[in-house]
């Protein structure tokens, strides 16, 4: 596992990733940050890079056992949403994540269900999750959020 940047796409730059796994990364514009959804033995959730070399893990609410699934950035709601990857008889609850900021994020409920991907479409002002079941049990999901 590692983070890698370039500026063309064929030449790569090696850069220090802060988690064992990183799940997402997304790149919000407006604050002209990376954030990375990630997991390690040392903590779980979000960290953000104003370069995509120098990461620093921010504070989030608590991930539960199996941390954040994605991230992405709304430029029309000038705000980060994070997923939660959760399963059924887990003590935390399933929850997207937001930030307006990439620093000060807040838990949201969120449908008990699974989340593993997030989508933007900024042209209708919407965000998808995508999540999937465990032998089937729930079914498999897509919500979305129109507020």
């Amino acid at each position: 596992n590692g983070v890698w940047t370039s500026t063309n796409g064929t030449s790569w730059a090696t850069g220090t990733l802060v988690f064992a796994t990183a799940n997402s990364v997304t790149w919000s514009p407006a604050l002209h940050l990376f954030a990375i959804a990630g997991v390690s033995a040392g903590g779980d959730g979000i960290a953000i890079s104003p370069d995509g070399f120098a990461w620093t893990i921010q504070t989030t609410p608590p991930c539960g056992t199996y941390g954040l699934a994605c991230v992405v950035w709304s430029d029309a709601r000038q705000l980060f949403v994070a997923l939660k990857y959760a399963s059924d008889g887990e003590a935390t609850p399933k929850a997207t994540f937001t930030s307006p900021d990439g620093s000060a994020w807040a838990s949201q409920p969120s449908p008990a269900f699974m989340g593993q991907w997030l989508a933007v479409a900024e042209g209708i002002d919407t965000i998808v999750a995508v999540g999937s079941s465990l032998y089937g049990v729930p079914p498999d999901q897509v919500i979305r959020s129109l507020a």
